[in-house]
């Protein structure tokens, strides 16, 4: 990914090209999605540290943060999941 501004003085490539062409819900269901392999990676660290009677400290805080990113994406999903069951998000293009 180009993280050099371009000539327009915004970003080349920062979009995720996937992104683009996803509905409002398949985009909140994907980051719910890595979202859980983000956590589940990061408590796997934690257990292989403490295994090994590391310092946990730094890895079990960023682990909480991503435990509760992860928890406003879940709410953020259901969200969506709620106004699609009310028809709100069934007439945007996908």
């Amino acid at each position: 990914m180009n993280t050099q501004p371009g000539a327009s003085g915004l970003f080349d490539s920062t979009v995720d090209a996937m992104s683009v062409y996803e509905s409002p819900l398949a985009q909140a269901q994907r980051h719910v999605d890595e979202g859980e392999v983000r956590v589940a990676a990061q408590e796997a660290r934690v257990a292989f540290m403490a295994t090994r009677g590391w310092d946990t400290t730094l890895a079990e805080d960023v682990l909480r943060v991503w435990s509760t990113t992860l928890d406003i994406m879940r709410d953020d999903l259901r969200r969506l999941e709620g106004r699609l069951g009310q028809g709100n998000l069934a007439s945007r293009p996908t």
